[in-house]
């Protein structure tokens, strides 16, 4: 796959090989363009638009592997050879110098502070179903509503994390201490990041601000904490961490 961004022709163009044409159709390169690059570009984040749509492209990637989806077209190979010539995406984009105001959602009674972190989870996810962005839901901390309003939030973005919640929300491991709550995942879902959630007066409330200070993840969306001291580790003490912060479990 070619990634090609032109700043100063105002255009970004997605280039398919053919042995990867029936994962990475024109639809799809078309929607990754418009949906995710389009806005990140528009705030002038060339970079982290950059980085947002790799990480998305190879979600797409990881997930036509497990399924089987990915087979490579013989026909159209030649000698070993991967050639560009398949399916690809042109879009005309627009560099702007701040993130759009985001407004106050209509729907925003509908996300109160819930009960328990898992019914917060899962509200948010209707959130994310409806490409909801308003900052100042009440499932979200106060740190976590400073952060979104800073923070650009893309439908792209919203689709591909309610898809990855769907597939292991069944396996949610909820684990509580006091005021605060970790939502974890089995080990071997390495795509399926932990959410920190607190408690506050009327429910718990999603903690993004911290998550966004301690997970990361690497070339292949695989989670790991950058530092393993923190007031969330109550829920991971049954795991060990490696020097890089990737989690196992431990024999």
């Amino acid at each position: 796959m070619l990634f090609l961004v032109d700043p100063r022709g105002k255009a970004v163009r997605l280039e398919t090989g053919y042995d990867l044409e029936g994962m990475f159709t024109d639809a799809f390169t078309g929607y990754v363009e418009r949906e995710q690059m389009r806005p990140f570009f528009a705030a002038g984040k060339i970079g982290p638009g950059i980085e947002a749509t790799v990480e998305l492209l190879v979600a797409k990637a990881l997930q036509a592997i497990k399924t089987g989806e990915f087979v490579v077209d013989q026909e159209n190979t030649v000698q070993g050879e991967h050639l560009s010539g398949g399916a690809g995406a042109r879009t005309g984009i627009q560099i702007g110098d701040q993130i759009p105001p985001k407004t106050r959602s209509s729907h925003a009674d509908n996300f109160a502070p819930q009960p328990t972190p898992l019914q917060t989870l899962e509200r948010y996810m209707q959130a994310l179903r409806q490409h909801i962005k308003d900052p100042d839901l009440g499932i979200y901390s106060p740190e976590t509503r400073d952060f979104f309003r800073q923070w650009v939030v893309t439908n792209a973005q919203q689709d591909n994390e309610l898809k990855g919640l769907e597939n292991v929300l069944g396996k949610a491991q909820p684990r509580v201490r006091d005021q605060l709550a970790v939502i974890r995942f089995p080990v071997e879902d390495r795509g399926a990041s932990p959410y920190f959630l607190e408690l506050g007066e009327k429910g718990w409330m999603l903690d993004f601000h911290s998550m966004n200070q301690l997970v990361r993840f690497n070339h292949k969306n695989q989670w790991h904490f950058i530092k393993t001291d923190h007031r969330f580790a109550f829920a991971f003490t049954d795991l060990r961490f490696d020097k890089h912060g990737f989690p196992h479990r431990t024999r």
